[in-house]
């Protein structure tokens, strides 16, 4: 009994290893029709499903896994309302969008299999040896290192801009890119907060100097409020350690803005925007008032998917849910990003938690909470990538 025990749990935990890494670091390994899969896609969708239903009398249901469904079911449901009521014609795509919709609940279905302080343990080793990597990928893209810049763009370079010079770090596009940095920054500033040792300063400071090299600027914007807030807020580090971080920073963009005016100038692009002279802002602004126009004539349910007939790109991940899945399915999916932030919020102030639970937990809070403000410019609970680090974390939150 003991010995398939514990292949059970080696079997989870190999699996769950190797569905982190292809999040993080591998790229899409086939295209059918512009359509990319993934490796975490193949093991998600083909083999998640049997391992649950091989261990489901194991599987706790919690109040988040009935809230990952009832998103789920309220897309299916305001697809076939707009194939039925709306009289949108069929399209693949609107599958394959419905199939990727899946793989938040089955992930986070799968990780409620394994035992909690195992998989606390494993997933903290793992996302400190992650960061380690993505700070070694993205120094190699944002400092142009022989050899090893060419390997990393040939690797990630769907979209790689060279007019601009932007880094893709460990994805296919430097905004999403932005957004993993983000991750790993405030995972790292959650270890310096908590642990309080010097090279968890040193990997902030890295990660600030790689998230300026993506050239994002809503992810630049996100990190100046969150430090804003740190700084204000946080009684974890005194206010003398604060002034030394900070004298740090400063030292630090004043050393290297020599060698990337180019990335700081698109960042102060910004201003441009805040006056509403930025060009791209303004066709932004066309698409979010199309897209809310076409919300207005079916505000309950929405459109559904509709690829068919609705298949401009628009640059907001809001105004894409309204437009798909109307106020329920909206109301759904931000419910589902704010109710961690509550309970989160509430196992703080109880203060039982030990030092990883803590690092994870403030990750979590930062993560989602920058995540609301992505989905202005950017998807995030929709995108096949940028959802998955939340969901990585999330059981540690909700399975007791």
């Amino acid at each position: 009994m003991s010995n398939k025990l514990n292949l059970k749990y080696e079997y989870l935990n190999i699996t769950f290893l190797f569905i982190a890494i292809s999040i993080f670091f591998i790229p899409p390994i086939l295209n059918i029709n512009n359509i990319y899969f993934r490796i975490d896609d193949i093991v998600i969708l083909f083999i998640l499903p049997f391992t649950i239903l091989l261990f489901y009398k194991e599987l706790t249901i919690s109040i988040y896994v009935k809230i990952l469904s009832t998103i789920f079911l309220s897309m299916l449901f305001s697809t076939l309302y707009g194939y039925i009521v709306l009289d949108v014609p069929f399209n693949m795509r609107d599958v394959n969008e419905l199939i990727r919709m899946l793989k938040p609940l089955l992930l986070f279905s799968f990780l409620l299999l394994i035992d909690k302080d195992i998989y606390k343990e494993i997933l903290f080793k793992f996302l400190i040896l992650a960061m380690i990597f993505f700070i070694f990928v993205g120094l190699s893209e944002s400092l142009k290192i022989p050899y090893l810049n060419d390997f990393f763009i040939n690797i990630y370079s769907s979209e790689f801009q060279n007019g601009v010079g932007r880094i893709n770090a460990t994805t296919l596009n430097p905004n999403d890119g932005a957004v993993i940095t983000l991750f790993f920054l405030f995972f790292s500033i959650s270890m310096l907060i908590t642990y309080r040792k010097y090279y968890y300063m040193i990997s902030s400071i890295l990660l600030i100097y790689i998230l300026l090299n993506t050239g994002s600027r809503t992810a630049f914007l996100i990190a100046i409020v969150f430090f804003l807030l740190f700084f204000i807020f946080t009684k974890a580090i005194s206010v003398k350690n604060k002034i030394i971080l900070l004298i740090f920073i400063f030292i630090g963009l004043i050393s290297i803005y020599p060698y990337m005016s180019s990335y700081i100038n698109r960042i102060l692009t910004l201003l441009n925007a805040i006056q509403l002279k930025d060009a791209s802002l303004n066709i932004r602004f066309g698409l979010w008032k199309d897209a809310l126009e076409i919300f207005y004539q079916s505000k309950i349910f929405g459109w559904g998917v509709a690829k068919g007939i609705h298949d401009t790109v628009v640059d907001g991940e809001h105004f894409i849910l309204l437009r798909r899945y109307g106020l329920i399915g909206f109301s759904l999916v931000i419910l589902a990003m704010i109710y961690p932030l509550y309970v989160i919020k509430q196992r703080i102030r109880i203060n039982q938690l030990d030092s990883k639970e803590k690092v994870l937990y403030y990750t979590l809070f930062a993560y989602l909470g920058s995540g609301l403000f992505v989905m202005f410019t950017n998807n995030f609970f929709t995108h096949y990538i940028l959802v998955f680090p939340y969901i990585l974390i999330a059981p540690v939150l909700f399975k007791r």
